[in-house]
């Protein structure tokens, strides 16, 4: 990942900077998606964009089958290290994802516009009746000036990266416009700190 920023590069230079961006309580914004695992009763999950491996350990611990992808070596390289079955991949290209009780994708869905968006989402729902979101709304790096400039240089993800953000309003919005093309209904299932935490669940679930 040329041009990715620092934080990227690292594990715990990004948890320092989570830590610093949720006041101290950075791992409290995967409440919401635990709690929906255990709800739910799921014996797997594939997580994409994964980053961090709180999310792996959890199933680890809980006897969960885990699958991670992302696109930076380093959180890669390090997730293998601790013995997790996670795959370098761009999802975007990706097209064969494998079959799982539910997915998950936090704090990465910025990277995905329309259409890609949409394309996203189809193949997702092709492989499971469940999603989890979970997105930050309110951004550092959307404010103007140096601090989000800041913001910005250091959680680049590429040398190409955009500047775009969800916020509560496009998000749902967004979702809402997919819904009945992709046959699915979502609901809030949380809001942490910055972070909407949405479940879609396919037409006939619940």
């Amino acid at each position: 990942m040329a041009g990715k920023g620092l934080v990227y590069k690292n594990i715990f230079l990004y948890r320092l900077l989570m830590n610093l961006l949720y006041a101290g309580n950075y791992t409290n914004r995967f409440t919401s998606i635990l709690a929906a695992l255990k709800n739910k009763g799921v014996s797997s999950v594939v997580e994409l964009c994964f980053g961090d491996v709180i999310i792996a350990e959890y199933c680890k611990t809980n006897h969960i089958q885990w699958q991670g992808f992302d696109l930076n070596d380093s959180f890669v390289k390090y997730a293998r290290n601790k013995g997790y079955a996670a795959e370098l991949a761009d999802v975007v290209k990706k097209e064969d994802f494998p079959a799982a009780d539910i997915y998950i994708i936090a704090g990465s869905l910025y990277h995905f516009t329309r259409p890609e968006l949409k394309q996203l989402l189809t193949k997702i729902l092709l492989q499971t009746n469940l999603l989890i979101i979970s997105e930050p709304v309110k951004n550092i790096s959307s404010n103007k000036g140096l601090v989000g400039d800041l913001a910005r240089r250091l959680s680049r993800t590429s040398k190409n990266e955009v500047s775009f953000r969800y916020t509560h309003e496009s998000l749902s919005g967004a979702l809402e416009d997919l819904k009945t093309d992709l046959d699915f209904n979502f609901k809030t299932i949380g809001y942490i700190k910055k972070d909407l935490v949405i479940l879609i669940e396919k037409n006939g679930r619940a």
